[in-house]
Formats: C-alpha cells, sequence, structure tokens
C-alpha cells in the first residue's frame, strides 16, 4: 500500500476496474485507450475536474486543496492595475499549482463542506484511523492478471476496516438517494467496483479483514444532498460474478493480443423498453 501522484498511478501496467468496465463493454475502445501508443493525451472534462477538485478537498484537506489548487482572481487584465495584479497573482502561486475558475472553486467548496458537515460522512472521509488515496497491487489467482486499485479512503472505525468510495452526482440523474443512487450504480457498474476493491484490499493483505464497502454520495447543486450506503453481499457478489467473467476474458485477449469491437457478429437491434 502506498500513496502516488495519479501520473506515476496510471504508467502502473496493471488491470484496474476503470479498465475492466470499458473492456467489457468493447475491447477495441480499452486497447485504444490505454495501449495504444499513438493515442493523444487526454484533456480532463469539467467534470471530471471538478470531482476531482472535490475529493481533494474531502479526502487529503485543506492545506492539500491549498497547495495544489488557487482561485483565478477578479482583476481586469486589459488596465495597467489589472496587468500588476495579474502578475502579484501568479507570484505568488504555490509552485505547480493549478488556477481554478471561481466558479467550479466555489462549487466544489461548497459540495465538500456539506460533505464535511455530515457526522456520518466526516467520520468515514476524515475520521482518525484513515487513510486517502491509498494505492494497492496484488496478483488474481484466477487469471495471474496483475491488478491496481487508487481507493478514496481506507477507514478503520471501532477496530473495523471500511474502504469509502466518494461519488458525486447530479439531481437531473437522479441524486443521491437510494432510488437514484442504485440506477447509477447500476449503469456505472459500481458493484464491480466494490467487489473488485474488497477482493483486492483482501488480496494484498495489507489490511487483515476488511467489514465493508461504503459509498459516500453526494449532489453537484444545491442543497447538495449527502447519501451514505453500504454495498449489501448480493450488490457486491453479482459485482464479482460480472467482473470475473470479464477478467478471464481479458486474460484471453492479453494472451492473443487481439483485442476485438463491436463486428465480431452480426446482433439483431431492438429498441429499448422506454421506447416501445
Amino acid at each position: 500500500m502506498s500513496q502516488m501522484p495519479d501520473a506515476d498511478y496510471r504508467q502502473i501496467r496493471a488491470v484496474n476496474c476503470s479498465g475492466l468496465k470499458l473492456f467489457a463493454d468493447s475491447p477495441l475502445h480499452f486497447w485504444h485507450r490505454y495501449l495504444n501508443p499513438d493515442r493523444a493525451p487526454e484533456t480532463p472534462s469539467k467534470a471530471l475536474r471538478l470531482g476531482t477538485l472535490i475529493h481533494c478537498r474531502a479526502l487529503e484537506g485543506l492545506e492539500e486543496f491549498n497547495s495544489r489548487y488557487v482561485r483565478k482572481g477578479e482583476y481586469k487584465r486589459n488596465t495597467k492595475e489589472g496587468k500588476a495584479a495579474h502578475e502579484a497573482f501568479l507570484a505568488s502561486m504555490p509552485e505547480g499549482a493549478e488556477i481554478i475558475e471561481q466558479d467550479e472553486w466555489d462549487q466544489a467548496l461548497d459540495v465538500a463542506h456539506a460533505l464535511l458537515k455530515s457526522t456520518a460522512a466526516s467520520n468515514l472521509l476524515e475520521g482518525a484511523h484513515g487513510y486517502s488515496e491509498e494505492v494497492i497491487q496484488w496478483v488474481d489467482e484466477e487469471s495471474g492478471l496483475l491488478c491496481k486499485a487508487k481507493m478514496d479512503r481506507i477507514q478503520t472505525i471501532n477496530g473495523k476496516t471500511y474502504i469509502v468510495d466518494l461519488k458525486t452526482c447530479s439531481q437531473f440523474y437522479g441524486g443521491a438517494g437510494p432510488k437514484g443512487f442504485s440506477k447509477s450504480a447500476a449503469n456505472f457498474k459500481y458493484h464491480w467496483q466494490a467487489a473488485f476493491y474488497l477482493d483486492g484490499l483482501r488480496a494484498s493483505g495489507e489490511f487483515g479483514e476488511v467489514e465493508d464497502f461504503v459509498f459516500v454520495v453526494v449532489e453537484k447543486e444545491p442543497p447538495y444532498g449527502v447519501g451514505i450506503y453500504r454495498a449489501s453481499d448480493q450488490f457486491v457478489q453479482i459485482g464479482r460474478d460480472q467482473y470475473r467473467e470479464a477478467m478471464e476474458n481479458f486474460a484471453v485477449c492479453q494472451r492473443d493480443d487481439h483485442w476485438p469491437g463491436y463486428d465480431t457478429k452480426i446482433v439483431d437491434l431492438e429498441l429499448p423498453r422506454w421506447a416501445a
């Protein structure tokens, strides 16, 4: 177990849950994103950047947040005074810090504040005896594949260890309530993540027995509702069964260096239920 920058983590050639979910949809798209040597670097989307800001503030604390990010100053750079203020602003920035637009900055802090004023969420995200952004690696016994995961939080409470995963969501897609988040969990295969992380941490042997996997969910719009959910045994087992099938297929593609797309066979096209 260790902490490392995202860039270093991405360089580890191992199977992670995000890659495995993409592979299950299309091995070709997995190859293009992770293995294609000619692929152009990705530019993080606004939504991804916002999630990164919220994670940093909620999981790593205000001091770390302020060392990495700086709120863009309010001045007019087309005036002499504005130019001088901008130069002073740049000179005062911590080395390597990223400038964040004012609206993104304010939104990230509002969301993080909503999280941390929840006693239950705060205990999970920043309580004593916890570790944030922890990287683990292990060898999957069945497939022989090297695996990796970067866990938002590993938290011990009353002698019991939990894997804690922070999710942001939009009220437009159902929000942080049980009904809405269960749909998001199914759509984004969060049940795979719960099973993959639990199995990985147990296989690594670095934390002993792990009690549960817990999602802390927060909405990105006011009033920034917060939900906390334990991954049930059924939730985890379904995720395990599905990700294990994908691991077996991944091992075959890696062995043969063959990454097919959608065109391996002709498929009958059906309308979704809502359209019928």
